[in-house]
């Protein structure tokens, strides 16, 4: 029993003595630099510094970034070049939007300013995603030239990419975007599309209309046919998928509508569509949105 009294009185004794007030000057300034550690050892990574807000779209690196961290995720190896004093480049592979390809990353002043990104004979489907992640991002795109074979675009967001694609190869320059004054003419070519007039008629590519009724639309080139679905074609299933476009003033496809449909052939039908570049519609001397009817046909033989 006295055992117990004095374990007890000894515990109480140390309860009272940490709630007893500290001097001022026997407290420890917090360490910044502690507080770094610690929140980078509970994230796992360096801490990530107050310019590397701005994301590289479709990468995990940052702009702005230092080499040092750059170079923890992953091996990056100096390229030679006859560049600017202050900037190093270095090369390593590295997903972009889910595609590999050979990362060249532009270092200034020790900083991540530029990446350029290029990936030889990507999927089909693959590019498709990369333009599809840009424009759910935000960006905005003004192509140079846009068909089956060649897409020149400049997209504009918070960084601006310029961005290659050709039948074999895809390249991608990503930067940050340079002030208002880069994104100010794209955002307004683009709102002007959005607010043009749409033709209340559907149209059809049908050439040779009637008397009375609007001339077809032109395409710029005459396209391939669409891919066939391998789970279709070995299933036998065949047929034609009529699909509605809803086309901008630049003769870009910006919507699509499922008039007729064949559930195995619909998202073929459907992506053949959207690829698919008008010559821009004048109505009154003015471009104007128009919608056209666009059958898709599929056939065994």
């Amino acid at each position: 029993m006295p055992a117990l009294l004095l374990g007890l009185a000894l515990r109480a004794a140390t309860a009272l003595a940490a709630l007893a007030p500290v001097p001022r000057d026997t407290l420890a300034a917090p360490s910044p630099v502690g507080a770094l550690d610690t929140l980078a050892g509970l994230a796992g990574s360096h801490p990530i510094a107050a310019d590397t807000s701005l994301r590289v779209p479709g990468a995990w690196m940052r702009f702005g970034a230092s080499e040092e961290q750059v170079l923890a995720r992953g091996p990056f190896v100096v390229v030679p070049t006859r560049g600017q004093r202050g900037t190093v480049t270095r090369r390593g592979d590295c997903r972009w939007f889910g595609v590999e390809t050979e990362a060249t990353l532009t270092f200034r002043e020790g900083r991540l300013a530029r990446v350029r990104f290029a990936a030889k004979d990507p999927a089909p489907h693959a590019v498709d995603y990369v333009e599809d992640q840009l424009t759910r991002l935000g960006y905005r795109r003004q192509c140079e030239v846009r068909d089956f074979t060649v897409r020149n675009c400049d997209w504009f967001g918070s960084t601006h990419v310029r961005l290659l694609i050709q039948l074999r190869s895809l390249t991608a320059e990503v930067e940050p975007s340079r002030g208002a004054s880069a994104l100010r003419r794209p955002r307004a070519l683009a709102a002007a599309r959005e607010t043009a007039a749409v033709l209340p008629q559907l149209l059809s590519l049908a050439p040779g209309a009637p008397p009375g009724l609007l001339p077809a639309p032109h395409l710029l080139s005459t396209p391939e046919g669409p891919g066939y679905p391998v789970a279709a074609r070995e299933a036998g299933v065949q047929g034609r998928v009529r699909v509605r476009a809803l086309v901008d003033t630049s003769g870009l496809v910006i919507a699509t509508e499922l008039i007729r449909s064949i559930p195995e052939l619909d998202s073929a039908a459907v992506a053949f569509v959207r690829k698919l570049q008008f010559v821009p519609y004048l109505s009154g001397g003015r471009p104007v949105r128009f919608r056209v009817e666009v059958p898709v046909t599929f056939t065994l033989h």
